[in-house]
């Protein structure tokens, strides 16, 4: 779950990985990690999701559901 005012942030991170090529993620996961982080995954987009790029065969898919006025249910999906 996350909270809905966090929703547009993450797909502002997430949808750039849909269009990244293998060796564009691979540079971009390079960036990410020399970054001084913060803890919160909006501040990239978060190594773990860049890695399911990477290793996914087809791109990644994600929804999100709203569930009431605070949080929305978060899922992704990847084909490695």
């Amino acid at each position: 779950m996350v909270y809905n005012s966090e929703v547009e942030a993450l797909k502002a991170k997430l949808t750039p990985l849909l269009n990244m090529t293998k060796q564009e993620l691979k540079d971009y996961y390079k960036e990410q990690r020399r970054k001084k982080r913060d803890g919160t995954i909006l501040k990239g987009a978060g190594l773990g999701l860049i890695e399911m790029a990477r290793k996914s065969s087809k791109p990644l898919a994600f929804s999100f559901q709203k569930l009431d006025e605070e949080l929305s249910f978060f899922s992704i999906n990847t084909i490695i």
